[in-house]
């Protein structure tokens, strides 16, 4: 092959004849056959397979991806792009043996989905929550984590419940540990004292799924929380606006709770803290971020009008797309004078349908309750009776049958609102009856649960005997 010379040998500086000279080695190596044999697309593929997974140097493996990739002659293809490419090819593989249509008995071989926090949080999912700086997204999603590490209550949908609790993997690149540490002691977090279930990483980018895998099948935390979707993912191979920025989201989706797959990891609820655009509108980036996760919460501060009502120190947090039937339900975040946090729904038990909540009484809020209401276990006849009295008494004449009660029921069973046991009955045959009641914590009032060395918490009522003494 001829190669041809630079136009002007005496325009030439060492640096261009030099990339003159590997332009031109590339294209004389690329005419051989040996090198038209290594572009055969099956063996690349297989190659970088073997890259992504035994160098775990994040950018080692991207150099080690681009060379071979240049040496194949595909020489516009980025790492990400590459990475992508096997993602795809392990689809197919898996696949390729006509697994593509499913067995009609594919759910019984699922994990069902379970909950963290009864009615609101569960896990496999993903969630994205975003505000703009400043606003007290690490500090509200750190309430809920602990909240989750500590087993405490919360207030959801109006009822006492308990979460369940569970390990935190909290994944920082988003600020330096010192401020993180300044954080957990406002919050009253010590891992080393007694809240041994916060585990911190740092330094994680989104480009090591091998090493992520690892750190879940350790620590097997109920939540992870990433701080910030941005810090994980700035790696110059696709930008914010770019499809490909989802792409790891959806690969996580895929991976999550599926623990009969090689890359899968234990199922558990990973919420990403991502930022506003400037004008604050909505989140940063493509709208593939919308699509793959679960559930977004967009935190706001509180207008004059909410401050009135709700105080000082509180913030918004408004569930945008959810798949768990929650969008527009708000829920408020508070911080009190002794720095501590409350997370409550805003959402009643009774809460009626439509865009602005004018509408008729939502069936599911009903059956919620009539179990909240009962002074005993109900079977799913006696709920259905107590849903139609509540909505003939409102002047609804449209009632649920029995068995869309029992819908519902099960609905708020995965949910965790609800527990189920059988009726044992001597003789019975059939179909067992089940009994339903909410799960709940009951909170008894009095000074017997006050912390006696905090005055703040004194009830009015004792305080004032000492002012009458």
């Amino acid at each position: 092959m001829m190669i041809t010379p630079p136009n002007d040998p005496s325009q030439s500086t060492p640096q261009k004849l030099s990339i003159h000279q590997s332009k031109a080695a590339r294209s004389a190596d690329a005419a051989t056959p040996e090198t038209r044999e290594k572009r055969n697309r099956r063996t690349f593929l297989d190659k970088c397979r073997e890259i992504i997974k035994e160098v775990t140097n994040p950018a080692l493996q991207s150099l080690e991806l681009t060379d071979l990739a240049d040496r194949y002659g595909y020489y516009k293809l980025k790492a990400s792009h590459i990475r992508a490419l096997v993602i795809r090819d392990n689809e197919f593989k898996r696949n390729e043996e006509l697994t593509l249509l499913r067995p009609n008995n594919w759910q019984t071989t699922l994990s069902p989905e379970d909950y963290i926090i009864p009615g609101f949080l569960r896990k496999p999912s993903q969630v994205m929550i975003h505000a703009r700086g400043g606003v007290g997204k690490s500090e509200s999603v750190m309430a809920l984590a602990k909240a989750i590490g500590r087993g405490e209550v919360m207030n959801i949908r109006g009822i006492q419940v308990p979460c369940v609790q569970g390990n935190v993997l909290w994944i920082s690149n988003d600020q330096s540990r010192i401020r993180l540490a300044a954080q957990l002691t406002r919050m009253g977090i010590d891992p080393s004292q007694g809240d041994g279930w916060f585990r911190l990483v740092s330094d994680w980018r989104i480009d090591l799924p091998q090493e992520f895998n690892k750190i879940v099948m350790e620590v097997k935390p109920s939540l992870i929380v990433v701080d910030s979707l941005g810090s994980v993912s700035d790696l110059g191979d696709a930008g914010e606006n770019e499809g490909a920025y989802a792409a790891p989201l959806y690969d996580i989706a895929r991976r999550n709770g599926a623990t009969d797959l090689e890359d899968g990891f234990p199922s558990a609820a990973i919420i990403w803290i991502h930022h506003n655009t400037k004008d604050n509108a909505s989140f940063r980036g493509t709208d593939r971020l919308l699509n793959v996760v679960d559930e977004t919460w967009a935190l706001n501060e509180l207008t004059a009008e909410e401050e009135a009502q709700y105080g000082r120190n509180s913030r918004i947090l408004t569930i945008g797309k959810s798949r768990f039937d929650r969008s527009r339900d708000r829920l408020l975040v508070t911080r009190d004078h002794n720095l501590n946090y409350e997370i409550k729904d805003l959402t009643p038990t009774l809460h009626r349908m439509g865009v602005n909540r004018n509408g008729e009484l939502d069936p599911s809020g009903v059956v919620l309750e009539v179990l909240r209401t009962a002074e005993r276990p109900l079977t799913n006849r006696e709920v259905w009776a107590g849903v139609k009295a509540y909505l003939q008494a409102e002047g609804q004449d449209r009632i649920p049958k029995e068995g869309a009660i029992r819908k519902y029921l099960n609905c708020w069973i995965v949910d965790g609102m609800v527990r189920v046991e059988p009726l044992r009955v001597s003789g019975q045959s059939g179909r067992p009856t089940h009994l339903y009641s909410l799960t709940r914590v009951e909170k008894k009032q009095g000074i017997g649960e006050t912390d006696l060395k905090d005055r703040d918490l004194w009830p009015e009522s004792f305080l004032d005997s000492f002012a009458t003494a």
